[in-house]
């Protein structure tokens, strides 16, 4: 059964609700650290590990808002440029996701070369978005995996179809990596409904839907 817009507010708001909850834990903990620092003494070691924890947290927090930021811009379309060509975005896309499948894990990404498609949308959101539809895909992925990305027309629909071969190997949900990448997934998905699209996903496979401009 297709999702209502009532469905698509409901998940966001959740979606939301679930981000702003992340930040607890590491503002607790550079909370903490710093408060502790004031009011024990340290030595000068004992303050710079201090300092150090302190940046790692304030990155963490960072992390997670920018990521949030992406979630609650998701709703609005961005600037409209007319027409997008996703024909020539999904190849800057693969280039892109290539060069980071290949440092981080030595994945491929392959792309099946499709006519002109054109789409009514932010180009520079829309790729970000299926991009961080994407990289926690090849994230999961053991080394020598594959990603194969196509595209095609379906009546009024433009359909993008991302298949991965090779198995997945074991993610910490908790990580700071994995909850941002959560959330931008969220924003990812937001913004597609916001564009009148769907996403599906399955085992190995997913699909995501666009209208036609």
């Amino acid at each position: 059964m297709p999702r209502t817009s009532t469905d698509h507010t409901r998940e966001r708001r959740k979606a939301m609700s679930e981000a702003f909850h992340s930040f607890h834990q590491p503002l607790t903990g550079l909370h903490c650290g710093l408060e502790l620092a004031l009011i024990k003494a340290n030595s000068h070691d004992e303050y710079r590990e201090r300092v150090e924890d302190a940046l790692a947290r304030a990155g963490t927090v960072m992390e997670l808002t920018q990521a949030i930021r992406e979630l609650a811009e998701s709703t609005d379309p961005g600037e409209r440029f007319g027409t997008v060509d996703l024909a020539p975005l999904l190849a800057q896309l693969v280039d892109e996701l290539s060069s980071f499948a290949a440092e981080q894990a030595d994945v491929r990404v392959l792309l099946t070369e499709m006519g002109p498609a054109y789409i009514s949308a932010d180009p520079a959101k829309l790729m970000r978005s299926l991009g961080n539809l994407i990289v926690p895909l090849i994230a999961r992925l053991h080394r020598g995996s594959a990603i194969e990305i196509r595209a095609m027309k379906q009546e009024s629909d433009a359909v993008i179809v991302v298949e991965w071969k090779g198995s997945g190997r074991a993610q910490d949900g908790a990580d700071t990596d994995s909850k941002a990448r959560e959330i931008r997934c969220d924003a990812a998905r937001s913004y597609i409904w916001t564009l009148g699209g769907e996403i599906a996903k399955g085992e190995s496979r997913l699909e995501v839907r666009l209208p036609l401009a």
